[in-house]
């Protein structure tokens, strides 16, 4: 029995199949998770004139977001998530790791009790850590352990203000900041 060798072609779409295109996806539980953690094609967008000045914007405005039809865990970034915004509000609950290695806050509105949430990944993680941006990752996670103290809680709540990647989560219908790239305290408004 002969065998035939396959052509270029066959093995040039083999090789674009096991890599995904030169685009990665976590395949696991997360969704976008190269979007989220800022891995996607192009972040250039993010960095060019620097991470400042960013957009100021505010719970109410992120929560009348209305995330785009058909998104769905591999879509790719979205034209209305390539801003970094600005936005501040208060943490009245402990900030630690979720399940998913990201830190979830949950940051509340001072006037209408609406809420948003941001997330922080874990710069260590494997699928994170080579993130061009795992250093900021890394320091918006220190600041939260060294300055959230005693933890938060509805007695003592921390206004904060955050800057940050809107994201339109389609796990829970609803604008995030993910991921977090800067934190500082506020005044309270």
């Amino acid at each position: 029995m002969t065998h035939k060798r396959p052509s270029g072609l066959a093995l040039g779409a083999l090789l674009l199949l096991l890599l995904g295109c030169g685009h990665t996806h976590h395949t696991g539980k997360h969704v976008r998770w190269d979007v989220k953690t800022l891995q996607d094609f192009d972040t250039a967008w993010l960095t060019e004139g620097g991470l400042y000045p960013a957009e100021k914007s505010t719970i109410a405005e992120m929560n009348e977001l209305i995330a785009p039809d058909g998104l769905h865990k591999n879509s790719p970034r979205e034209a209305k998530e390539e801003i970094l915004v600005v936005v501040g509000g208060y943490i009245d609950k402990p900030v630690k790791p979720e399940a998913d290695g990201d830190m979830h806050i949950l940051l509340k509105d001072d006037n209408r009790g609406a809420s948003i949430t941001a997330e922080v990944p874990n710069p260590d993680a494997p699928d994170v850590r080579d993130s061009r941006f795992a250093a900021y990752f890394r320091a918006v996670r220190r600041w939260i352990a060294d300055s959230l103290q005693p933890p938060p809680s509805p007695n003592n709540p921390y206004h904060v203000v955050i800057t940050g990647v809107r994201f339109f989560d389609d796990a829970h219908a609803k604008t995030e900041v993910h991921p977090v790239l800067g934190i500082r305290m506020a005044k309270r408004q």
